[in-house]
C-alpha cells in the first residue's frame, strides 16, 4: 500500500488510503492552508524517515531524526510528536504489508556485517600456536560469493518495490488503462 508520493520538489502527496489513516488525516486537517505546505512539509519528513527507499532508512532513529532536520531541513523544521507517530505508523504498515521487505533488510544487515567483517580480518594474525587464525580458503570462498549475494539483494530490491507499489485493487496481473486512476 503507498501511502505517500515524493513529488518532483521533495514534498509529498497524500494518498487517499492515508487520508483514511487518523495520524495521517490529522497532519492533513491541522494545515489549514489550501496548499497544505505545512502538512506537505510534515509528510515529506515522514517519507524521508520511514520508506524503505528512503536514503536516510538506515540510520538509528534519533540520528535520523537530527540529520533530517539539520540536512535536509536546513535546521528550520522540527518534527512533533504527531510527526514522529506518523513516522512509526508508516513503518509499521510497510513493515506488515511486505514479508519480502523485512527478508531483505535482515539479509542486506547481514551483508553489511560480512563485510565489515572482511574489513577486520588480519592475515598475518596468529594463534598461540603460530597457527593463521583465519581460514584463507574459506575467506576467499566468501569474497567469491559475495558480488551473488550483491546480485540477489538487487533482485530482492526490485521484488519488493513491485510488492509494495502494486495497487491491492488489481487482481490477475491486471493493469490500470490510461483512463483509469
Amino acid at each position: 500500500m503507498k501511502l505517500l508520493k515524493l513529488e518532483n520538489n521533495n514534498l509529498c502527496s497524500i494518498t487517499p488510503e492515508a487520508l483514511g489513516l487518523k495520524v495521517f488525516r490529522d497532519i492533513w486537517e491541522r494545515d489549514k492552508t489550501k496548499l497544505k505546505d505545512r502538512a506537505k512539509l510534515d509528510l515529506s519528513f515522514v517519507y524521508f524517515f520511514a520508506d524503505w527507499q528512503s536514503t536516510f532508512k538506515k540510520l538509528p532513529h534519533t540520528d535520523k531524526v537530527t540529520t533530517l532536520e539539520k540536512e535536509v531541513y536546513d535546521n528550520k523544521y522540527k518534527a512533533d510528536e504527531l510527526v514522529l507517530a506518523a513516522c512509526k505508523m508508516y513503518e509499521d504498515i510497510q513493515n506488515e504489508s511486505s514479508f519480502s521487505l523485512k527478508h531483505l533488510e535482515a539479509v542486506e544487515k547481514t551483508a553489511v556485517k560480512i563485510s565489515n567483517y572482511l574489513q577486520t580480518v588480519d592475515l598475518a594474525e596468529r594463534d598461540s600456536q603460530k597457527r593463521l587464525v583465519y581460514n584463507t580458503n574459506q575467506l576467499q570462498k566468501t569474497i567469491a560469493d559475495f558480488p551473488e549475494t550483491i546480485r540477489k539483494i538487487t533482485e530482492m530490491r526490485k521484488h519488493v518495490e513491485v510488492e509494495l507499489t502494486q495497487d491491492p485493487n488489481l487482481r490477475g496481473g491486471a493493469s490500470k488503462s490510461s483512463f483509469e486512476d
